[in-house]
């Protein structure tokens, strides 16, 4: 790597992925615990090769709350941390009330009894539900309402037959995953209880190469 021209080492990274695996919380320090005494085992011999390593950089939101814990890391980089959303609510890391972001959706149809369609999809939600099983995330204020599919513009969600749909009604979702909502919108608008404080620009989006 030395006699590569155009490459400079700054250091080691890892993402403890596996952490997800688990919802134990000192399983989730373990975890962390092992995955930064390994990475900085490994700086210490490339130092040793003299290659530089400034930087010893884990992270994973399941771990974050475990940090006190991380043996010789110079950075934590978790991602849903930031936000939080349906997937660390299911592996009992936070709270709903710990959640920041929601999408707004109006219901724009009620075809069947049992049946609601969101003016909100993919394209905003992702097809991402794979923690929670076949839900794609969660109705706020509803609890008996259950967001089942999604298209790329609409949202399916089903209802008890018996429960009233008002046309034009607008609901907050939580997402399952806020990391991919993140990328898929331009701006967040910032709430302090019921009244608009602002905006914020996802200033990253699309910034993949």
């Amino acid at each position: 790597m030395r006699d590569l021209s155009g490459i400079r080492t700054r250091g080691v990274m890892t993402h403890e992925g596996h952490a997800w695996l688990t919802t134990e919380p000192f399983e989730r320090e373990r975890i962390l615990r092992e995955t930064s005494t390994a990475l900085a085992d490994t700086a210490t011999q490339l130092r040793a090769l003299g290659f530089p390593c400034f930087e010893v950089s884990i992270g994973s939101t399941p771990t974050a709350f475990h940090a006190r814990a991380a043996i010789g890391a110079t950075e934590m980089r978790p991602g849903t941390y930031v936000f939080n959303d349906v997937s660390v609510i299911k592996h009992g890391v936070v709270m709903l009330e710990d959640c920041a972001v929601t999408v707004l959706a109006t219901v724009v149809g009620h075809p069947a009894k049992n049946r609601v369609i969101l003016d909100v999809g993919s394209k905003t939600l992702s097809q991402d539900g794979a923690v929670t099983s076949d839900l794609k995330g969660l109705v706020l204020g509803k609890a008996t309402w259950r967001l089942v599919k999604l298209t790329e513009e609409h949202a399916v969600v089903h209802v008890p037959e018996n429960e009233a749909v008002v046309i034009g009604e607008r609901v907050r979702l939580l997402p399952n995953h806020v990391c991919v909502v993140t990328n898929l919108v331009d701006q967040f608008v910032t709430v302090r209880g019921d009244k608009i404080s602002g905006t914020l620009n996802i200033e990253a989006r699309g910034h993949t190469k």
